[in-house]
């Protein structure tokens, strides 16, 4: 299995078994997830949708070097901790969260959209190297 649709669903419990190791695109939108802890064995997820729940947490694992899409939109997110090594990342859409910070890892060489609208940031903090970047959207 390449894709794993579970969007519109009222999903308040997760878990993706580990042996999912296809596994290309996650979309688990329009759910009731408060939390969510993902296998360590997906290296082959290119994206990672994520929109209209309740997260108040996410953990990553790292490895993730081949999502291109990471979209978090419309979550109760405080707090957000990227791992290393997300070399492939082109999309970041963290917007309508409760960030107050975020301190992004270096890598992003291939980020092109970073949207951070609508949350309560004080503090943004860029790594080097963010040379295709065409769209930042820090506030609104």
């Amino acid at each position: 299995m390449s894709t794993l649709e579970l969007a519109n669903n009222r999903l308040t419990n997760f878990t993706l078994p580990a042996d999912m190791t296809n596994l290309s695109t996650l979309s688990v939108v329009d759910n009731q997830l408060t939390s969510l802890t993902l296998p360590a064995s997906l290296t082959s997820l290119t994206r990672l949708d994520l929109i209209a729940n309740h997260l108040t947490t996410l953990t990553l694992p790292a490895g993730l070097t081949n999502l291109t899409t990471l979209d978090l939109d419309s979550n109760q997110l405080t707090n957000l901790t990227l791992p290393a090594r997300l070399t492939s990342l082109i999309k970041l859409n963290l917007q309508f969260n409760q960030l107050t910070t975020v301190t992004l890892p270096a890598g992003l060489a291939n980020l092109t959209t970073l949207d951070l609208g609508f949350n309560r940031l004080r503090s943004l903090t860029l790594p080097t190297g963010l040379t295709n970047l065409t769209r930042l959207d820090p506030a609104r």
